[in-house]
C-alpha cells in the first residue's frame, strides 16, 4: 500500500486524477466509525496537499454513518484552512438528504459527477449546479 491508497475495513480511498490546481480523491465502500477512523490520516493528508481544489468523489460509498460525516467536516476544515476549496460528489438523493437533514448540505459544494465537479465548482448547495453558477479561481484555471 502506498501513500497514494489505503485500504481499511472494506472502504479504499484512492488518488485518481491530480493536475496542477486539482487533486481527485475516490472513496469506496461503507465510511463507517471503523473505516473512518482508518481513512482519516490518509484524507486528512489529501487535505493539506498544496492542490487548490479538493474532490472527493463519494458516488462508490455504500454506507456512511455520523463517523463518515464527522470525517468529511474535518477534511474540509483542513482544505479551508490553507484557503483551498472542497467538492463532494454524490449521487445519490439518500446520501444528499443525509447531509441536508444534519445541515451540512449548505456547507459543503456537491456535485453530480467529477466532471461537473471539475467544471463548475464553487457554491454550496445540494444540487448540480445551475448553468449560471458563480466561478472561482479553481474554475478559471481549470478552464
Amino acid at each position: 500500500m502506498t501513500e497514494e491508497e489505503v485500504t481499511a475495513f472494506g472502504v479504499r480511498a484512492r488518488r485518481v486524477r491530480s493536475d496542477r490546481e486539482t487533486l481527485v480523491v475516490e472513496v469506496r465502500g461503507d465510511l463507517d466509525i471503523l473505516a473512518a477512523t482508518r481513512l482519516s490520516p490518509q484524507l486528512e493528508h489529501f487535505a493539506q496537499e498544496p492542490y487548490p481544489c479538493l474532490v472527493l468523489d463519494l458516488r462508490p460509498v455504500s454506507f456512511m454513518d455520523c463517523s463518515g460525516l464527522s470525517l468529511l467536516v474535518r477534511v474540509r476544515r483542513h482544505v479551508v484552512a490553507r484557503d483551498g476549496e472542497l467538492t463532494l460528489v454524490i449521487d445519490r438523493p439518500f446520501f444528499r438528504r443525509v447531509l441536508r437533514l444534519a445541515g451540512l448540505s449548505g456547507v459543503f459544494v456537491i456535485r453530480d459527477s467529477v466532471g461537473d465537479a471539475l467544471g463548475r465548482r464553487g457554491r454550496a448547495d445540494s444540487g448540480a449546479g445551475a448553468a449560471g453558477d458563480a466561478g472561482t479561481a479553481c474554475e478559471a484555471s481549470s478552464a
